[in-house]
């Protein structure tokens, strides 16, 4: 499973490197962010392109995954 180095990245870098994945077509992938915010928007970008969004905290890291399907 690809998975996407977001760690030390604001809003909206994140989701926006989510969307280039979903835009790519890419049906499983991770996103690995460091703070809440990311985390939720990432959640509500998830749920919005119809993606199931799991996620698993590790201390202060965040890992996102999205799955289709």
């Amino acid at each position: 499973m690809k998975t996407v180095d977001a760690k030390g990245q604001n809003c909206p870098i994140p989701v926006i490197l989510a969307k280039k994945e979903i835009d790519a077509g890419e049906t499983d992938f991770v996103v690995e962010v460091d703070n809440k915010t990311a985390c939720e928007n990432l959640q509500r970008l998830a749920e919005s392109q119809g993606y199931l969004a799991a996620v698993e905290a590790d201390g202060a890291i965040f890992r996102i995954a999205f799955s289709k399907g």
